[in-house]
């Protein structure tokens, strides 16, 4: 019913212990199934123990079993035989609560497992994987498509591995019992299963993949209402993006209707083609002339295993169906899981990092982005010695931006080197060299935590030094503002994304964060761009009290806050085409001077 190569990909979710304790818990299963029918099996003695008493007195075939037991009389073996099946069947009850239970606590947590997997492939991408990925779409990957693989896959396995394994050990007890009439049954109630399949399984995957298409638009409208509140308010669009989220969430809906009826349908069906067969049974053994005493323990085994089989038959089912309908989420989550690696990040954090002794360089660099038609950044040769301040300045779209990027590591060339004194920064070497830059932009991400902690970003408590924080805080300008207005000083919580302060409260967290870990190379793009005049004045004393102690790449557009850079590059269509510093090239660059006017420098 189910093509290999689906489980092939299913077990491709599963390293390789998980996959020998999956195996121990299916030999767990069978062992279940086994007491299964072991308990179905023992109804036949006890209702022809029942039958004898009345149409064949003594029944002496199992009379001299039971008298060792000290059942000698009929009601005293029968009341044996009662006993002994309703242990059987509290035994069998038990074996396959163990057994579920044990099976539900391995899928949850291999699901839980797979979001850890599927979050660090995200985080161990290159940054540009970010620039032509929707956050949203990655979120309910790790939530959502994570939820429907385990349980649409990984929790119906479960099922299907438990069940079956009471199907075989029942349909072989019946065999046993009597073949052609056992394999009369199989054939019809197996087949039906097997139509019903065959008809769902296209409309099933259909469902799926309308799932997913539709789950990733439906998330992404929700994130945008919801973080972008304050400006939908503003302007009165709350009912424009409720419904952008409308119709992807009603199609959702329905594609998930589909396919938990289709996985229904059986059972509606099915209960009366079980019941149809009992009494069929019933009228063909009386027909053919067999006495009550062996028509009832039949009709009563046939009646207790169909009791037993049809759940089990109808979650198999239910099982192949999720597995079907989900196959669009598994192909999303293993396409994202496969394509990324796992950094050592205990070996990454523990390696020293690599200090700046003489200058940083870009030789010979040229980027384009992914899916971009042209270059984004020409060839560019720029060297920024060490404990020098450096200003990129240029219109919009120029290159600033993606020359930071390239010298912090972000993004990696596609010709030409990052060199820290002298040496190339490969794959290998550019963990340790990130370590030793602080990086503001322009806009800051906080946590909805406290301020220590956003400083500190990251750190366990127990890691995080007050006074470090306290000293950068204070190189920011931020001390005063958090130890005279806010109660709970360090530990008052900014809230999400800091909406309970201002842009340039949140823009000198950002300030403080870059300068906790006392970096050699200090990047700010555009980071004074949110505060106030007095503010950011405040912040460059601070920034200036830094030269000759620090290297600061700046990329401005407000050309007043690079007056005192030992060195400005003016960008133009990805190229450096003029460098000097302010008084050099407001009294000889054309370019220059232009830009000065715009910012009314």
């Amino acid at each position: 019913m189910m093509p290999a190569d689906i489980f092939g990909k299913y077990g491709a979710l599963l390293e390789l212990g998980a996959r020998r304790r999956f195996y121990a818990l299916c030999g767990l299963a069978v062992v279940a199934g086994l007491l299964e029918a072991a308990a179905v099996a023992s109804v036949m003695p006890f209702l022809a123990t029942v039958a004898g008493e009345g149409l064949v007195p003594g029944n002496a075939r199992f009379a001299g079993l039971l008298e060792p037991l000290g059942a000698s009389s009929p009601s005293s073996r029968l009341a044996w035989l009662g006993g002994a099946v309703l242990c059987l069947l509290v035994l069998a009850n038990a074996a396959s609560a163990a057994t579920t239970w044990s099976m539900l606590r391995f899928a949850n947590r291999q699901g839980h497992a797979l979001s850890v997997r599927l979050l660090a492939s995200y985080l161990a991408k290159p940054y540009a994987f970010y620039l032509h990925r929707n956050t949203a779409e990655l979120q309910k990957n790790v939530f959502g498509e994570v939820y429907r693989v385990t349980s649409g896959a990984l929790i119906p396995a479960v099922h299907i591995v438990t069940k079956l394994a009471v199907v075989f050990s029942v349909s072989a007890l019946l065999v046993l019992v009597d073949p052609l009439m056992a394999l009369a049954v199989a054939a019809v109630l197996g087949g039906a299963y097997a139509i019903l399949y065959r008809f769902a399984r296209t409309a099933l995957q259909d469902a799926g993949q309308v799932s997913v298409e539709a789950g990733t638009v439906r998330a992404r409208h929700a994130m945008e209402a919801l973080a972008g509140a304050k400006e939908i308010k503003l302007l009165g669009r709350e009912s424009q993006f409720l419904q952008r989220f409308r119709e992807p969430s009603l199609r959702w809906a329905d594609a998930q209707t589909r396919a938990q009826a289709i996985s229904q349908l059986p059972r509606f069906a099915l209960e009366a083609v079980a019941i149809g067969l009992i009494l069929m049974i019933a009228i063909y053994l009386l027909g053919a002339g067999r006495g009550m005493g062996e028509t009832l323990p039949l009709i009563g085994l046939y009646a207790f295993a169909g009791y037993r089989l049809m759940p089990a038959l109808q979650l198999v089912f239910a099982g192949f169906a999720a597995i079907r309908n989900s196959q669009p989420a598994l192909q999303a989550v293993l396409a994202d899981l496969q394509a990324s690696y796992a950094p050592d990040y205990a070996a990454r954090d523990g390696a020293p990092r690599i200090p700046l002794e003489s200058a940083v360089e870009l030789v010979n660099v040229r980027y384009r982005y992914p899916g971009a038609a042209g270059w984004s950044l020409q060839p560019v040769d720029l060297r920024i010695a060490r404990n020098t301040s450096v200003a990129l300045v240029g219109t919009t779209g120029c290159g600033k931006t993606t020359v930071v990027d390239l010298l912090m590591g972000l993004l990696r060339p596609e010709g030409g080197s990052l060199r820290v004194d002298g040496v190339d920064i490969d794959d290998t070497k550019l963990p340790a060299w990130q370590r030793s830059i602080g990086h503001v932009p322009q806009q800051i991400f906080l946590c909805d935590d406290s301020i220590a902690r956003n400083i500190a970003f990251g750190l366990p408590d127990a890691e995080i030094d007050r006074s470090r924080v306290e000293h950068a805080a204070k190189l920011a300008r931020l001390h005063d503002f958090v130890t005279g207005s806010l109660p709970k000083g360090y530990d008052t919580v900014v809230g999400e994304r800091g909406i309970r302060l201002s842009g340039g409260q949140r823009q000198r967290i950002g300030i403080a964060r870059a300068l906790y870990a006392d970096p050699d190379l200090l990047v700010l793009d555009e980071a004074t761009s949110a505060l106030d005049n007095v503010t950011e004045n405040a912040v460059l004393e601070a920034l200036q009290a830094l030269a000759g102690r620090k290297t600061i790449v700046m990329v401005a557009h407000r050309l007043s806050t690079v007056r005192a850079c030992d060195l400005i590059c003016v960008m133009e269509q990805g190229r450096i085409v003029e460098r000097g510093r302010y008084e050099e090239l407001i009294g000889a660059s054309p370019r220059f001077q232009a830009l000065a006017a715009a910012a009314g420098a």
